[in-house]
């Protein structure tokens, strides 16, 4: 089977691509276009690739040759400076322009849990429904059934940060009595199986309705009382009410995974399954670990924190797990006034210590055995008045600014970890491990 597997060699573990060839996956993400298409820069990027990059609406045009031109430029880009990998963020580009070229991973997103809870855009859904699997297997087999016959794909993550938990930094969110979806999962209608999961880890959790009813504050004395309830207040004692809606996220979880485990096994057997891409690997809460291991060949993660601050967290991460762990999303940056204020990454002091800061996680994290390697956020920066900072994100960080004019005192340390990378993690101590 022509496939990127894992495999073991000298207690150091590794990807194994269809030739036989260890190898850490060292990505990129975020080549995008309308990171090449902001005002800043739209002019200079047509008239270096060509018109057609831009349809006659004003988007993009995934079709025009310009785009392929800037792909393969891209790749040849990232080839001399030691990356192999497209990350997951690889949006609106066509895998068909590079996936015979590099390695790259993929992501589901059937319901895009991630932005919604970011945004407050809709709902969560209600994942004991019949139509969620649905959707999730409709997406399996439009997704999976394009990249199964790949050599190069490392495997499918099935979401992007959903908020399973808060995480360090979330301090409004960590405040609130009741997670949002498990809020909203106990306001569905009377039949509503997510209503009913939550009926059932109260009943498992309280002796009688009653003492469920005084917990979160309402008034009821039976068991359908409280699943004809749409409406629940601030509940009057929040750290027990905050475990009964751990205990539903923790069903909610697992039938998450296994629905998209399922989904993708039945349309594509032999890829790695990554799992969601989940944040801050220090601050996973117990009950998702075991869920975790139990449905994903990868742990995928995004943290942007120095090696130090994350050494720690890695270790107890695979132990807890007994999984290999893949860091999905990270970088180190400093803002460039004037055209950029505000940007994603680990902020450091100067544009010389993020390449420095780059060199030094990898070295890092190529001492752990089980790390089978790092995708850098991103690839061309952002300046204030791109189309994503314009929604209130953060600007993308990168290696060249927008007009494609590379950081060479931070490509150069890149450069030099890139190549460095196969020999760091081949001496890798199992010790550092443990």
């Amino acid at each position: 089977m022509n496939r990127i597997t894992v495999a073991q060699h000298d207690h150091v573990w590794w990807l194994v691509d269809s030739a036989g060839r260890r190898f850490v996956s060292l990505g990129i993400n975020h080549l995008q276009p309308d990171c090449w298409l902001a005002p800043y820069n739209r002019e200079a990027t047509l008239a270096r690739y060509g018109a057609d990059l831009e349809a006659d609406d004003g988007g993009f045009n995934p079709h025009g040759t310009a785009l392929k031109r800037l792909v393969d430029a891209s790749l040849a880009r990232m080839r001399d400076w030691g990356f192999n990998t497209l990350g997951m963020h690889t949006h609106g580009v066509p895998a068909a322009l590079f996936r015979d070229q590099c390695c790259y991973a993929v992501c589901l997103d059937a319901v895009h849990l991630g932005s919604r809870f970011r945004f407050g855009a809709d709902r969560f859904p209600d994942v004991f429904d019949e139509p969620f699997a649905s959707t999730v297997l409709n997406r399996a087999i439009a997704v999976c059934g394009e990249h199964r016959d790949s050599r190069n794909l490392i495997g499918y993550a099935f979401s992007d940060i959903p908020r399973w938990y808060f995480y360090p930094g979330q301090h409004q969110m960590l405040a609130l009595p009741i997670h949002p979806w498990v809020a909203d999962l106990r306001s569905l209608p009377y039949h509503a199986p997510g209503k009913n999961a939550w009926i059932e880890c109260l009943q498992e959790r309280y002796g009688d309705a009653g003492q469920a009813a005084t917990v979160h504050g309402v008034a009821a004395k039976t068991w359908d009382e409280l699943r004809r309830r749409t409406d629940w207040p601030r509940p009057a004692d929040p750290e027990r009410a905050r475990g009964d809606g751990d205990a539903l996220l923790a069903r909610a979880a697992e039938r998450w995974y296994e629905v998209h485990a399922r989904a993708i096994r039945q349309v594509d057997r032999h890829h790695l399954l990554l799992g969601d891409k989940l944040h801050s690997p220090h601050a996973i809460p117990s009950w998702l670990i075991d869920i975790v291991r139990r449905h994903v060949d990868i742990v995928f993660i995004q943290c942007y924190l120095p090696f130090a601050d994350q050494r720690d967290g890695l270790i107890a991460l695979h132990q807890r797990t007994a999984k290999l762990i893949l860091n999905g999303d990270g970088s180190f940056a400093c803002p460039k006034p004037p055209h950029q204020t505000r940007v994603k990454g680990h902020l450091v002091p100067s544009i010389e210590a993020v390449g420095q800061a780059y060199f030094e996680y990898l070295e890092g994290i190529m001492s752990l055995p089980f790390m089978l390697g790092w995708h850098h956020c991103g690839f061309m920066e952002q300046w204030d008045g791109g189309k994503r900072s314009a929604h209130g994100e953060l600007n993308e960080n990168g290696l060249m600014d927008p007009f494609e004019r590379p950081y060479d005192v931070v490509v150069d340390r890149v450069r030099a970890a890139n190549r460095r990378a196969h020999a760091w993690h081949e001496a890798a101590s199992l010790a550092a491990g443990t």
